[in-house]
């Protein structure tokens, strides 16, 4: 399944992101091969970025902190997002599931949410859907 959905170009980014992380980290994790494992190994990846314990892997019920809280509100945004058919989102609405605006900027936040100006309103929609399902799927 991952390499027809390479065809999708974020689809391409999260798998060669993720890759090349795994392969430069000293551990011997299999590669992932299918889009669950793919984006739990990109979660993951995310949120050890932006942990304190460097290149030491970090399974998702090892979060802690501000990561950890992060992933539970974009879980329920993507959750509540998928049920209301809303698949783009306002910093208010970003701000109603307690997602903290400058996370959203960088460790986990940063490659799950993507954010798009206009002249009137800022807009922040998941990468992809099936990521926005992914991350609803491990709110529920």
């Amino acid at each position: 399944i991952l390499m027809v959905m390479c065809y999708i170009p974020c689809i391409s980014w999260i798998v060669a992101d993720t890759l090349m992380y795994i392969m430069q980290s000293e551990t011997q994790e299999s590669l992932p091969r299918t889009c669950t494992e793919l984006y739990a190994h990109f979660c993951s990846m995310k949120a050890e970025l932006g942990e304190p314990r460097g290149r030491e892997p970090v399974k998702m019920e090892q979060l802690h902190g501000s990561n950890r809280k992060l992933l539970g509100n974009l879980g329920r945004l993507a959750f509540y997002g998928l049920i209301k058919h809303k698949y783009t989102f306002s910093e208010q609405d970003l701000r109603a599931y307690g997602i903290d605006l400058l996370l959203t900027q960088c460790s986990l936040g940063a490659g799950v949410l993507v954010r798009e100006e206009s002249a009137v309103s800022t807009t922040y929609s998941f990468t992809h859907l099936t990521l926005q399902e992914f991350l609803a799927a491990t709110f529920y």
